[in-house]
Parts: structure tokens; C-alpha cells; sequence
């Protein structure tokens, strides 16, 4: 059965808009890859949960939110920037993958160095350990590869591609990580972190593989201008969002036990796991068409009148989604409702904010930078509640922390959104 002419037919007969009928063909080509991904990647979380236990566990995440510190500084404006080879005429955009592939490699040997020389000072700034340290920065630089090879993959828009090696990469992780449990049962938390990033490393083989043909040995510095374009929105954007997000999980590892870091960990996971898989899909699908300037006021329009259905459905859907997986993580990790619920709404908000925080971001590099502030926005709030919620309220503080973070940039980044958009017609 040709399904692909299938969902042609039926995309045409519905009468919907070219912008639509275009980012509904992404959707499919990507979901089900992406879906069955994220899957097999909870699955590998739900295993972790219960084979590591609440302690071990909880330095897994304490890792990978420190992973995320480094991550920021080695990856400058470079996701954005593959991404936007969309938007490239076609005869150059050889010369823009080659040129992002190559001053990636460059450029990471180079945060690899300094991360490095300066271990002994931030392992004390962060107050965390050699071991926890090694990993996060191993983990980062393996991570970074995957996104910049699979951001160029969803630029050149191999939606299909994209979804099979994300896919792989989970399985690779799944693997890994249960062949290292069963022939060495230490439980360590570094058992966890090794599949990730040997999956990691692994993936971005196959999405650059994936690019081959785009790959030339030629360089530009023009043609990389938007990593540097790019740089300062989303070091003060994704950087402020993600720094947040592991000063959350940094501040629980201050205020409270291991135990209760593991706990934190679990809600963590069990509830945006599933909103980053959905949100990833808006954000390939929807930013390639966002770096198209004429295509930006219908779908913002599409977004307005869907919103208050988007985050009811997705509040509800996220915190039962939640509630199956710390069932599955085991009798160690309690069912506490009240957390699932400011979880779950912390999600909806995060979920809700891709839309119009991709709109904005992959505009141009004016409105990126006015997107950048969003994250500003919520990161203030959100750590203003944090140091004076998790140390009276614990883990439900860290929830209302997250939930501040999230509000916080969709309010801005709508209003932002919303007012820029109107500019086009005046």
C-alpha cells in the first residue's frame, strides 16, 4: 500500500494550506520514528530507574543537568545554525554543511581542551565530583556531535532520515546500557552515562553519514556567519533556559539527600521525557519553516486559536503519561500526585512555548535575540522560587521552580511573537 500517496490525497482533500499540508508531511515522515525513539529512550530511563535505585539514579541526572553547562559553552550558535541551511538557496548550501561540519570538529577539540585545563576549579564551583565531572563533559562533547549532524540532517530536510537515526541511536543506548548491567553489575550511575554517550557518538556516524554528499573538503567563513549571528541569542536563550534547568537540579543536590535528588530525578524524567520528544518534533518540523519569512503570520494565526486546547490536552496527557512511568520505575519512587501535577503543568507551559519560541527564534537573528529574553525571563523567576522554595518545600519547591521557568518564557515569547508578526502588515 502506497502510504505516502495515501497521505497526499488525504492532506489535499481536507483543503488545508500549503504551510500546513507541509508541516503535517515532516510530522509523518518524523513521528513514528521519533515517537518509537523516545519510547525505547523511556524505556532505557524506566530500566535505569529501577536497576540504579533513587541514589544512583539521582547522580545520573545531577550528571547529565551538568552535561547540559557544558554543552552550552561548546555549542555557541551552531543547532541554530544548521538548522536554518533550509533556508539556503540550493547550490549553496554544499558549501554551508561543509563549513558547519568541519568548524564543529574544530571547535570542539578546542571547548575539549578547555574544559580540560580548568576541571580542578569548576568541579569545586559546582560542588560536584572528579567522577560526575569526567562523564557530564564526555557526555556534552558526544552530544554536541549528535545535535549539529542531525540539526544539518532536519535542515536539509530528511525528515524520514532523521527519524530512522534517531531511532538507532535509542536502540544503540537500550543496548548498551543492559549488555554493561549484565556483564558487570556495579551499580554506578557511570554505567548509565557510557551508553548514552557512546550512542550519542554513534548517531552522529550515521547522521553525518546521512550528509555525505553535502560534505566536501571547502570552507567559508561566510558561510558560517549565522553560527556567530546566532551565538548571542542562544547563549542568552537555550543558555539561560538549560542553566536554569540544571541550577534546579544542582540546588536539590545542595538542599537535599541523595534519596530525594533520585526522587526529584524520577518526576523529572517520567514527566519531560515525553514533552521533549514532542517538542523536538515542532521544533524540526516547524523551524525550517520558520526561517521562511511569508510563511510565519498564517502558521502563528494556526497557533493562537489552538493554545488554550494545546495546553489543556497537554497538562492532562503529561501528568498520566507521568504517573505510568513512576509506577514502572518501581515501589522505591512514590506516587505523590501533588508533585505530578505542578510537573505536569511545568510541562504544558514548556510544551506550549515551542511553538511561538520557534516562530520567533528562527525568524532572523533580531527577533532570536528578542526570543533569547524570554529565557531570561523565566530563568530569574525560576531561581528566584528555587532558592527559596527547595529548601522549604523540597521537592515540590523544585516542581514550582520549573513551572515558573516555562510560564514565564511563553508568556514572553508570545507576546513577542504575536507583536513582531503584526509589524509584517503595517
Amino acid at each position: 500500500m502506497n502510504t505516502g500517496g495515501l497521505k497526499a490525497r488525504v492532506l489535499q482533500r481536507l483543503n488545508w494550506g500549503a504551510n500546513t499540508r507541509l508541516f503535517l508531511r515532516g510530522i509523518f515522515a518524523l513521528a513514528p520514528f521519533m515517537l518509537l525513539s523516545r519510547v525505547v529512550a523511556m524505556g532505557t530511563h524506566i530500566l535505569a530507574g529501577r536497576w540504579l535505585g533513587p541514589d544512583q539514579y539521582g547522580m545520573a541526572s545531577l550528571t547529565l543537568a551538568t552535561s547540559k553547562l557544558w554543552l552550552l559553552f561548546i555549542s555557541l550558535g551552531f543547532l541554530t545554525a544548521s538548522a536554518r541551511v533550509a533556508a539556503l538557496p540550493a547550490e549553496k548550501r554544499t558549501l554551508a554543511v561543509s563549513s558547519l561540519t568541519w568548524s564543529a570538529l574544530i571547535w570542539i577539540g578546542f571547548g575539549s581542551l578547555l574544559l580540560f585545563v580548568f576541571h580542578s576549579p569548576l568541579t569545586r564551583k559546582f560542588k560536584i565530583s572528579p567522577e560526575v565531572y569526567f562523564w557530564s563533559v564526555l557526555y556534552a562533547e558526544a552530544q554536541f556531535l549528535y545535535a549539529v549532524s542531525s540539526g544539518l540532517l532536519a535542515g536539509l530536510q530528511k525528515f524520514k532520515a532523521r527519524g530512522i537515526f534517531e531511532l538507532t541511536y535509542s536502540l544503540i543506548v537500550l543496548t548498551l546500557f543492559s549488555a554493561s548491567f549484565v556483564f558487570k553489575p556495579q551499580i554506578s550511575f557511570a554505567l548509565l552515562l557510557r551508553a548514552m554517550s557512546l550512542g550519542c557518538a554513534l548517531g552522529a556516524l550515521l547522521c553525518f553519514y546521512g550528509i555525505r554528499e553535502f560534505i566536501r573538503p571547502v570552507f567559508s567563513f561566510s558561510a558560517i556567519r549565522d553560527v556567530w549571528d546566532y551565538a548571542g541569542p542562544y547563549l542568552m536563550g537555550w543558555g539561560c533556559m538549560v542553566g536554569a534547568e540544571s541550577l534546579v537540579t544542582l540546588i536539590v543536590s545542595w538542599n537535599l539527600s541523595p534519596h530525594e535528588l533520585g526522587f526529584y530525578s524520577a518526576y523529572q524524567t517520567a514527566i519531560f521525557r515525553p514533552v521533549l520528544v514532542a517538542s523536538a518534533l515542532i521544533g524540526i518540523v516547524l523551524g525550517p519553516l520558520s526561517s521562511i519569512r511569508e510563511k510565519q503570520k498564517k502558521i502563528w494565526k494556526k497557533f493562537l486559536s489552538l493554545s488554550p486546547l494545546i495546553l489543556l490536552a497537554a497538562w492532562i496527557l503529561f501528568s498520566l503519561s507521568g504517573c505510568v512511568v513512576i509506577k514502572l520505575m518501581g515501589n522505591r519512587y512514590p506516587l505523590i500526585f501533588s508533585w505530578v501535577l505542578i510537573f505536569g503543568g511545568a510541562a504544558a507551559f514548556f510544551f506550549l512555548s515551542s511553538f511561538p519560541g520557534t516562530i520567533l527564534g528562527f525568524r532572523d537573528s533580531k527577533s532570536a535575540w528578542l526570543s533569547s529574553f524570554s529565557a531570561v525571563c523565566g530563568a530569574i523567576l525560576s531561581a528566584a522560587i528555587g532558592f527559596w522554595a527547595i529548601p522549604r518545600f523540597k521537592i515540590m519547591g523544585a516542581a514550582l521552580a520549573l513551572a515558573g521557568l516555562y510560564a514565564g518564557s511563553f508568556i514572553w515569547n508570545s507576546l513577542s511573537s504575536h507583536r513582531v508578526i503584526s509589524l509584517d502588515d503595517s
